[in-house]
């Protein structure tokens, strides 16, 4: 858990200046705005959803050390956080 929060101490600031950079508040409803909306442009742009999963493959292989993953459903997410 302490490398995750290290990780989102460092990766927090950053999007929140870009945010800043592109004249949106540096707040948690900007970001969650901003993730929304790429989320929905990036299912209907391939290149946009392909820059973004490149973008968090390179992020949790050099946070974390992550080289190989394995997409999983909705579901299969929240039963692993229950258990």
């Amino acid at each position: 858990m302490e490398r995750w929060q290290q990780f989102l101490q460092l990766i927090l600031p950053i999007q929140l200046g870009v945010l800043a950079q592109h004249g949106m508040p540096k707040d948690q409803g900007s970001l969650s705005s901003f993730n929304q909306q790429y989320m929905v442009k990036a299912q209907n742009n391939l290149l946009l959803f392909e820059a973004n999963r490149c973008k968090w493959l390179f992020l949790f292989e050099k946070a974390f050390g992550v080289k190989e993953y394995r997409e999983i459903t909705l579901e299969m997410a929240h039963q692993i956080t229950r258990t």
